[in-house]
């Protein structure tokens, strides 16, 4: 016996077995599972706001828009991300979710020397134990932003 991931296995075939109805499950959780809350601004581009599936709520990456104008709000890294963060669990709302859900933060800066200010404003929205996150340097986002966010949520 071995653990590969997070299922214990004795033989090859039992990891295909395993695969297979992991694949299957995923597709059957996938199908008429777009999100579109209506609480955020519409996408600017040919994806969906969220997509739930095995479980899960992919949150597409958001900006700090101003959901009644659609426009990016003025203001620093810390005044996007919390703009961004109120925006996300304003969504998750709408799904009976909240940022206690959150599993994992993919955060996107436009200057990763911006990354201490972002951090302290993420803090205040997450609390112990914390979501996993990454963050990632980047030459530009949408609207112009200095930060985005996607996250999964449980």
């Amino acid at each position: 016996m071995f653990l590969t991931g997070f299922v214990e296995v004795a033989r090859t075939d039992e990891i295909l077995v395993a695969a297979a109805a992991l694949v299957m499950s995923m597709l059957t959780a996938f199908a008429g599972s777009e999100a579109q809350p209506d609480k955020l601004a519409a996408p600017v581009g040919p994806f969906s706001l969220g997509v739930r599936g095995v479980g899960l709520l992919f949150l597409s990456g958001q900006v700090a828009q101003d959901p009644a104008t659609g426009r990016l709000i003025d203001g620093d890294v810390a005044r996007q991300t919390h703009q961004i963060l109120g925006n996300i669990a304003k969504a998750l709302e709408t799904v009976g979710k909240d940022l206690g859900d959150v599993l994992r933060v993919g955060v996107y800066l436009t200057d990763i020397s911006d990354f201490a200010v972002m951090s302290q404003a993420y803090s205040e929205h997450f609390a112990e134990p914390y979501p996993a996150r990454t963050a990632i340097g980047v030459a530009a986002l949408p609207l112009g932003a200095a930060v985005e966010m996607d996250v999964v949520v449980g």
